[in-house]
């Protein structure tokens, strides 16, 4: 085959990347009379990517324990994270799930078959930096028989004029593209030219300023093939990769959240005996993840298996407490608290390894965190508090509704997301009307804004009016330096001595990111802790004394 055939060859396949085959269908060929699916990967379950085909049949990865090259292993993590990828990916991960070593084998792949394509990774340290680029100057070293013999030394000959393969880079001349390693405290050395596949790993331990970092490297980044990634493991409640990945689940950013917990890793398993038992704790787990498994769409088990459960004790016996972070299984539970949170850390992992699914929800397109979720129908005779948030129709966070029991205070719906605030308080009464009429409360401390979300509530038979010291009344619930203390202190009693009643995971999730500056509770920097405000009020109402009875028409907010 010569240069010329070759080069066509490649960048054929380059075009075909994402797109999906199956065995005897159009895309079932590598070139001419020669099948794409063909020995050993017959075998995989299809439909695959083009790219997942190419990698399980080209790349090789080093076995340890022999030194020699074996195939790649693509495993359900990866395959489910390849149909679910967007391009601007941001992905939450246990350990020993394979990311890295996937991630690096899909930027070589591009870098070999897409002309004019740069693919940059950028580490957290020079050691697992160096790591990573052997593993990539592997896979060019590996290329397998006569095909990668020929390649290797035409197309992909990094010897040619304007070549290169030193200890940070592979630069195939023919085709004018790069691979390209470099470490967060100097990854400005890899921006010569522009990339179309930004990999940032372990983004969670990165050093210095990580937001001004990622901001300089995606000034360099254009495309959306591969896009961006960014992958870690979790690391504390704080940080830019923490911060990102919640805005993400909020929708928020513009990437796409994805968790891949322990369990995706088919060799997380060990031998059982005779009589082994779940622990109550492993029977939620395995009751949690069945409820989970059956909404996903992947070649996981059903269910946890005995070997899993063997597996996870082991660790936990090497890793104690910080076995959910290192080998994480709840994507919440895994960013560990770093102290300074007020609501109890027991307490909030109580609530989480108790959550129920809701019976109710409905999810905006894009974020998994807004929308709503409902864990009980109405109950005759039964009295509901709604307490709403409507700071966010400011735009500078999103609006939030909580709906509890009056007798219990147990939880039983919630709201998050954005729209206007006339839009929000007349889903406040659809609402409070479904449940028996709830008495509804909003935060009156935005003056128009309130006053618009409360028109939709004009004639409402059950408003919350407060008492004023003077003696008259005035509608909604304001939130100042007297309430915001008591709502808060009034919240972590009831999540310490209740956990169970608090039935929403991102409630819990938004409650982790406050933190004590001084003697106020807020929100860290970049986070509205919307939902929490609505919980706290909406506990606050039901402490206070039922009203004689309802004022129904609207006054005045002042």
């Amino acid at each position: 085959m010569e240069l010329k055939q070759q080069l066509e060859f490649l960048i054929r396949l380059g075009q075909r990347l994402d797109l999906w085959v199956r065995p005897g269908d159009a895309e079932d060929r590598l070139t001419e009379g020669v099948k794409l699916i063909d020995g050993p990967v017959a075998d995989m379950q299809f439909p695959m990517r083009v790219s997942d085909v190419l990698k399980a049949r080209w790349i090789r990865v080093k076995d340890y324990a022999t030194q020699k090259p074996v195939p790649l292993f693509i495993g359900p993590a990866q395959r489910h994270f390849s149909a679910q990828r967007t391009g601007k990916d941001i992905v939450l991960k246990s350990g020993k799930t394979w990311f890295t070593t996937d991630a690096i084998a899909d930027a070589f792949l591009r870098a070999i078959t897409v002309e004019g394509y740069g693919a940059l990774l950028v580490a957290h340290e020079l050691d697992p930096a160096k790591d990573y680029f052997a593993a990539a100057h592997f896979m060019w070293r590996s290329l397998p028989g006569v095909l990668g013999r020929v390649l290797r030394d035409g197309a992909l000959n990094t010897k040619a004029e304007g070549g290169r393969a030193n200890v940070r880079e592979l630069l195939f001349p023919h085709l004018n593209s790069r691979y390209f390693v470099a470490t967060a405290k100097d990854a400005e050395a890899g921006l010569g030219q522009s990339y179309q596949g930004l990999h940032c790993t372990e983004l969670s331990r990165w050093p210095g300023n990580v937001k001004q970092t990622l901001a300089t490297l995606g000034t360099h980044q254009v495309g959306n093939r591969q896009g961006r990634i960014y992958e870690s493991r979790p690391h504390g409640d704080t940080g830019h990769f923490y911060e990102e990945y919640q805005k993400a689940r909020r929708g928020e950013n513009g990437f796409a959240p994805h968790f891949y917990g322990w369990w995706w890793n088919p060799a997380h398993s060990r031998p059982t005996g005779p009589g082994f038992a779940l622990t109550e704790e492993e029977a939620a787990l395995c009751a949690r993840y069945a409820e989970w498994r059956a909404g996903v769409d992947c070649t996981l088990p059903a269910t946890l298996l005995p070997g899993q459960i063997a597996w996870r004790r082991e660790q936990e016996k090497d890793f104690g407490l910080l076995r959910q972070q290192e080998f994480a299984e709840d994507s919440i539970a895994c960013f560990l608290g770093s102290g300074n949170c007020p609501f109890s850390s027991q307490a909030m992992a109580i609530a989480l390894a108790g959550a129920v699914a809701p019976i109710e929800k409905e999810i905006a397109p894009g974020a998994e965190e807004n929308g709503w979720l409902c864990w009980e129908q109405p109950q005759d005779g039964e009295e509901y508090v709604l307490f709403g948030d409507v700071s966010g129709a400011m735009g500078t966070s999103r609006l939030a509704l909580e709906v509890i029991k009056r007798s219990t205070g147990a939880q039983v719906g919630e709201w998050v997301g954005r729209e206007s605030a006339l839009a929000f308080g007349a889903r406040c009464r659809r609402i409070g009307m479904r449940f028996n009429r709830a008495l509804i409360a909003l935060e009156t401390n935005l003056g128009d804004i309130s006053a618009t979300a409360y028109t939709a509530l004009a004639g409402y038979p059950n408003l919350f009016w407060r008492q004023e010291e003077s003696g008259g009344k005035k509608l909604g619930w304001k939130t100042d330096g007297v309430t915001r203390p008591m709502m808060f202190e009034t919240l972590g009693e009831a999540v310490a001595a209740n956990p169970h009643l608090f039935r929403s995971r991102r409630l819990i999730a938004d409650m982790k990111i406050h933190v004590l500056n001084g003697d106020r509770v807020e929100p860290k920097a970049g986070f509205g802790g919307d939902l929490t405000i609505a919980a706290a009020g909406a506990w606050s109402i039901r402490k206070r004394p039922k009203p004689a009875r309802p004022w129904v028409e609207i006054i005045s907010l002042r």
